[in-house]
């Protein structure tokens, strides 16, 4: 238990000994801080919700003051630190995106999180994904690319079938799973992590690369269907790996509406 002057902390279990550090820090931190760190995730266009992030919702609720803000009926609030943008399906108005541009332009910190490619894991039939939240990073200088990196250092995956009435369960490797172990780490964000996989995602270009796909990755443009079994395009592709996966851009931006 952490005390300090009437606020009140508890780590009621210790599970592992690797992050306690970060834990004791995180506590004190939040015990002695002054002001409370906001976080706001838009909604409105098919995100995904606070409650779909699980242990992740808890542990941000545990550092920060996080909210939902569906930017057609509301400004972003003056003491917001940052803006999360995950995984919109559908597009942003022009008034939205000129409260995030502005957002941005005036100091404030953003992560966009976009999907170029929608997959039914029932069907495994790929789509493309039409939303306008790529102009803004594109106009500062990161270009999200159509479809998908798909890797030979990837994720397996549990297929499920029934057999003469016998229920069988199969883990089969899936490419558009890539398992990233090339982090830069050089940068605080990345640099202690060892591996992370990022299911379907696309490769970007400009900015700092912080993850990268394996030297065994390819790049499929215009992916139609991603079925384990059957269905995946094989390996090579347009172009080969490494591509990055997660870059950052700092600095001072144009704005995307400068010019008008």
């Amino acid at each position: 238990v952490f005390l300090y002057e009437d606020k009140r902390e508890v780590i009621p279990v210790v599970e592992s000994i690797t992050t306690l550090e970060y834990d004791v820090t995180s506590k004190i931190k939040k015990l002695t801080s002054r002001e409370e760190k906001s976080v706001a995730f838009t909604r409105g266009h098919g995100e995904v919700e606070l409650s779909e992030l699980g242990e992740v919702e808890g542990s941000l609720r545990d550092r920060l003051k996080i909210e939902g803000i569906d930017l057609k009926q509301r400004e972003l609030p003056s003491d917001l630190q940052a803006l999360l943008v995950i995984g919109p399906k559908e597009p942003f108005g022009e008034e939205e995106l000129k409260k995030i541009d502005s957002f941005i332009i005036g100091g404030g910190k953003a992560g966009f999180l976009i999907d170029r490619v929608d997959v039914d894991l029932n069907t495994f039939m790929a789509k493309k994904v039409n939303t306008n939240i790529d102009t803004i990073p594109l106009c500062y200088g990161i270009k999200v690319k159509d479809g998908l990196v798909l890797d030979l250092r990837n994720q397996t995956v549990g297929l499920t079938s029934v057999r003469g009435g016998f229920i069988m369960r199969n883990f089969v490797p899936y490419p558009p799973f890539p398992i990233a172990t090339d982090f830069n780490r050089e940068n605080p964000i990345v640099r202690e992590l060892e591996s992370v996989t990022l299911p379907f995602v696309s490769p970007l270009e400009g900015g700092e690369p912080l993850v990268r796909s394996s030297e065994r990755s390819w790049w499929e443009e215009n992916p139609r269907t991603l079925d384990p079994l059957e269905g995946l395009p094989p390996p090579g592709g347009k172009e080969t790996g490494p591509f990055p996966l997660v870059s950052v851009l700092s600095g001072r931006f144009k704005s995307l509406f400068s010019d008008r």
